[in-house]
C-alpha cells in the first residue's frame, strides 16, 4: 500500500469527522445553556453519534496515542445528551398530550408526571455541562480538527478521494451493517420481542449513518435505500418510544406510591393519579399495536421488493470495476508514517502524484 492511496482513504474519513465535529461546535452554547429549544441538545446527539460511527470505520488513519481519549469522550457526551433528548421528547410529547385529554379526571395523573420528567431533566443538565467544560479544557475537539486538517489536502491538489479501497471499505461498511439488520427477520414478527425490535432499530441507525457517510461515492443511487433505512429507523423509534413510556409508567407508579406512603402515612392520594395514567397507558399501548402491524407490513414490502438485493449490487459493482490489487484491498492497518508525521507536527515527505482515479 502506498501513501497516496492510504492519503486518499483517510482523507476522506477526516473530512467526514471534521463535519460532525464543526456541527457539535455550532449547538455548544445552545446545550451548555439549556435553551428552551430542545433541538441544541438533538442536533448535537446526532452529530456526536455520526462521529462515532465515522470514527469506528476511519480508526485505522487516526492516531492511536489521541483516538482513545477523541473516542472515550465523545462517547461519555453522547449519553448524557441521550438521557437529556430523550427527557426533552417525553416532555414535549407529553405536554401536548395533556392538553387532549377528555376528562378532568385525568390531568392529575399526567401532572405529576410530568412534574417528574422536569425534575429528571434538571439533573441531568449539569452532566451536560460537565462534560461540555471537561472536553472543552482538555481541547478535544480543537486537537481533533488541528490533526484532521493536516490530513485533508486542499482542493487544488488533492488527488481524488474515490479510489478503489475507498469502494471496497464502503462495500464492507454498508454490507456488514445490511447483513446485521437482516438477521433481526424471523425474530421481530413477535410483537413481543421488545429487545429484538429495540436492537433492529440501533441497527437501521447505524445503516443510515453508514450509507450517508458514504453516499457521495454513489452520486444519487443509494437514495431510496437511505430513505427506506430512515423510516425503518422513525417507525422503530416510534415503537420503541411507546415501549419505553410504558416501562416508564411502571416505574413512576412504584416511587410515587413510595412518596405519597411516606408522606401522608397512606395511599388514598395515589389513587387520584391512577385515572389519567391508565388513560395514558391505553394510548400508548394502542398506538404501539398499529405502528408495530404497520412496520411489520413495510418490512415484508422490503424484503420482497429486492431492496437488498439492489444495495448490495451498487455498492459491489464499483469494486469490481475498479479492482484494486489483492495486496490493496484492505483498509491501512496503522495510520500511514505520512499521517502520523502529521499528527504529531513534523512535515511529511512529498507526496508524489502521477494520476487520478476518475469518480464512475
Amino acid at each position: 500500500m502506498n501513501s497516496k492511496d492510504d492519503m486518499a482513504i483517510c482523507a476522506y474519513g477526516a473530512a467526514a469527522i471534521l463535519q460532525q465535529v464543526k456541527s457539535m461546535k455550532q449547538d455548544w452554547k445552545g446545550v451548555r445553556s439549556a435553551s428552551e429549544d430542545i433541538e441544541y441538545v438533538h442536533r448535537m446527539r446526532v452529530a456526536t453519534r455520526r462521529f462515532r460511527s465515522i470514527f469506528d470505520i476511519f480508526a485505522c488513519c487516526l492516531p492511536k496515542k489521541k483516538r482513545g481519549v477523541w473516542g472515550k469522550e465523545i462517547t461519555q457526551l453522547t449519553k448524557a445528551l441521550s438521557d437529556a433528548r430523550d427527557l426533552d421528547v417525553h416532555i414535549s410529547w407529553l405536554t401536548e398530550f395533556s392538553l387532549t385529554l377528555p376528562e378532568p379526571q385525568y390531568h392529575a395523573g399526567i401532572n405529576r408526571l410530568l412534574l417528574r420528567l422536569k425534575q429528571q431533566r434538571l439533573l441531568v443538565q449539569p452532566k451536560i455541562v460537565n462534560d461540555l467544560d471537561r472536553i472543552k479544557k482538555k481541547g478535544v475537539l480543537e486537537d481533533i480538527e488541528t490533526t484532521l486538517k493536516k490530513i485533508v489536502p486542499s482542493k487544488t491538489d488533492a488527488p481524488s478521494p474515490f479510489d478503489s479501497r475507498l469502494y471496497q471499505m464502503a462495500f464492507k461498511s454498508i454490507n456488514r451493517c445490511m447483513n446485521k439488520l437482516l438477521a433481526y427477520d424471523g425474530r421481530i414478527q413477535e410483537p413481543k420481542n421488545i429487545e429484538d425490535l429495540h436492537e433492529m432499530r440501533l441497527e437501521a441507525k447505524n445503516l443510515r449513518y453508514t450509507i450517508e457517510i458514504f453516499q457521495d461515492l454513489y452520486t444519487d443511487r443509494l437514495e431510496t435505500q437511505l430513505a427506506v433505512a430512515q423510516d425503518m429507523q422513525s417507525q422503530l423509534g416510534t415503537i420503541h418510544d411507546d415501549d419505553n413510556w410504558i416501562a416508564i409508567l411502571d416505574e413512576f407508579l412504584k416511587e410515587e406510591r413510595k412518596r405519597i406512603q411516606e408522606f401522608y402515612g397512606n395511599e388514598s392520594p395515589f389513587n387520584l393519579l391512577m385515572p389519567g395514567i391508565d388513560y395514558l397507558r391505553k394510548s400508548l399501548q394502542k398506538n404501539r399495536n398499529q405502528q408495530y402491524r404497520n412496520f411489520i407490513r413495510k418490512w415484508e414490502k422490503w424484503k420482497t421488493g429486492n431492496l437488498w438485493g439492489s444495495l448490495y449490487q451498487i455498492t459491489k459493482l464499483p469494486t469490481i470495476i475498479y479492482l484494486p490489487k489483492p495486496e490493496e484491498v484492505k483498509a491501512p492497518e496503522t495510520v500511514p508514517e505520512t499521517l502520523l508525521a502529521l499528527s504529531e507536527g513534523t512535515p511529511p515527505e512529498p507526496v508524489q502524484t502521477t494520476e487520478t482515479q476518475e469518480t464512475p
